[in-house]
């Protein structure tokens, strides 16, 4: 039996996303304040005839839902810069999850859609075809991934899996719009991840992808190719970095050498578990094409004079044998996502000032933020203030940093940078606890786990195929609350289980509050 329409389906997303649920806000679980807060201002600044939120007409209260903005610039069904990017309605080369702490939208509107600036997105004519887009674009790459492993979503759906959460079993029924709406939550990647290896995600503020399978799972749904065709049959060519009239050109330059899926020398997709190592590529004429996979899931490096694109998460590698970072060029890339190719140019440039490359950053779901991030009240009391998406697209929470590791993987201010590197183990010497710091980044806590061995401190970094971090001669007694920075800290390092609480239990004295 349905639990209703597709449009009960987006109305009821869509009320958890901004927060402007009218039924959790007559049960008191929303106040007025927090509407205020969403809205960026008092009711009397957009109804001069009304001194409460609760005044207002149906109409009224789903008016508001479209222009409801969080703290990190995330509006209506929580859209972000990255994900409008994606979507062909936004172009920007410094944004949320590419360098942005929030969304700005001080970048460029392309005009799609009637869509000209931030106030125009604020409208139910515009969100209601670009949520079906989003819906449709994260359709796609998860279709794709699939058929990658000869798989498909129609293997999928309607069938009940378990899962383990929290070392608890959880059964549940996978729908198409629980499908639908986990992506939204936690990225097409991440809900790809969970469907071919169980992996539960979750997103910064600890919301778990499966919740969202199981709340707005069971609604009726257009079906999958008739939800992908939403999305390909509305594309204008503005998709990603750069605009038409550059020629999808990302504005840094040469992200688009012509070559397409089907005729690139190489071609960088999700493949499940693959490790592929290719020989005899020409830098000078040959292309690599890569699919729709943000710049938080992919790790690129070189390794004994080879250069290895990763996507930790998807437990797969593609080896350009015998071909350095140095080789290449801008010209032989044709990328399809908006972070992904900012990220290829800040690493290879234009072939004279080429940066090291980095370490990436474990992603908070959908490439980018995943578009979500709503802090909004939980629960019968009035909530606990506790988010319920990742910023999404989302686009989950935040690109990679993008300085060089040293030798020994700390940068030259004394920073060490725990990141998402495939099987790699790091040691690092000479750690000084009174100038030293642990940036975690983007990090899960959830992913990280810290133990003291032979007198060293060791960081590992959980489902990443051996990757560690040993700080030698140095243990949690050592440790001082200056010693650890994250983006979010509070998700991070002060979270139950995250990494304040983990050196505690080794000794770690110091309190954040």
């Amino acid at each position: 039996m349905t639990r209703g329409s597709f449009d009960d389906f987006r109305d009821a997303l869509r009320a958890f996303e901004s927060g402007w649920d009218r039924e959790r806000y007559e049960a008191g679980n929303i106040r007025d304040w927090q509407l205020d807060q969403w809205a960026g201002g008092t009711v009397d600044k957009f109804f001069s005839q009304y001194s409460s939120w609760s005044q207002l007409t149906d109409a009224e209260w789903e008016a508001m839902s479209y222009r409801s903005t969080n703290t990190l610039g995330f509006v209506g069904y929580q859209f972000g810069e990255a994900l409008l990017i994606d979507l062909g309605y936004y172009d920007d080369d410094l944004f949320y999850g590419n360098g942005a702490a929030t969304n700005t939208w001080d970048g460029t509107w392309t005009g799609k859609n009637g869509v000209t600036s931030l106030e125009d997105f604020m409208t139910k004519q515009a969100q209601e075809v670009a949520i079906q887009e989003a819906f449709g674009y994260n359709l796609k790459i998860i279709q794709e991934g699939l058929a990658n492993q000869g798989k498909s979503l129609a293997d999928y759906i309607g069938t009940t899996r378990t899962y383990v959460e929290g070392g608890q079993t959880v059964e549940v029924t996978l729908t198409l719009t629980g499908i639908m709406a986990a992506a939204h939550l936690r990225g097409a990647w991440g809900t790809l991840n969970l469907l071919l290896s169980g992996s539960v995600s979750t997103d910064e503020f600890g919301t778990s992808i499966l919740r969202y399978v199981k709340q707005f799972g069971g609604y009726d749904a257009p079906g999958i190719e008739n939800a992908i065709a939403y999305f390909t049959d509305r594309t204008t060519g503005d998709e990603g970095l750069g605009t038409p009239d550059s020629g999808g050109v990302a504005p840094d330059g040469g992200l688009d050498n012509g070559a397409t899926r089907e005729d690139a020398d190489v071609v960088i997709t999700w493949s499940w578990g693959q490790e592929t190592v290719k020989t005899g590529f020409d830098p000078a004429s040959d292309s690599i094409f890569i699919d729709w996979i943000s710049a938080d899931q992919l790790s690129i490096s070189e390794v004994n004079g080879s250069t290895v694109f990763a996507v930790p998460s998807n437990n797969q590698s593609l080896t350009l044998e015998g071909v350095a970072l140095a080789d290449l060029t801008l010209g032989n890339f044709t990328i399809l996502d908006a972070s992904t190719a900012a990220k290829v140019s800040k690493l290879i440039g234009d072939g004279d000032s080429k940066e090291e490359p980095e370490e990436d950053s474990e992603p908070e779901g959908d490439s980018k933020p995943e578009e979500n991030s709503k802090e909004e009240p939980e629960g019968d009391s009035g909530g606990d203030g506790s988010g319920d998406v990742a910023p999404a697209d989302g686009e989950g929470d935040g690109g990679s940093d993008e300085t060089a590791p040293g030798g020994d993987g700390r940068e030259s201010d004394g920073r060490v940078e725990v990141t998402w590197n495939w099987a790699a183990a790091e040691v690092i010497d000479g750690f000084d606890p009174e100038n030293d710091i642990l940036d975690f980044g983007h990090m899960s806590a959830d992913h990280l786990k810290i133990t003291e061995d032979d007198g060293d401190l060791l960081i590992e970094v959980l489902n990443n195929g051996g990757h560690s971090y040993r700080l030698t001669d140095v243990q949690a007694e050592d440790m001082k609350l200056e010693n650890l920075e994250a983006a979010p800290y509070n998700t991070v390092i002060a979270r139950p289980g995250g990494v304040m609480e983990q050196l505690a239990d080794l000794g770690f004295s110091e309190v954040a509050f």
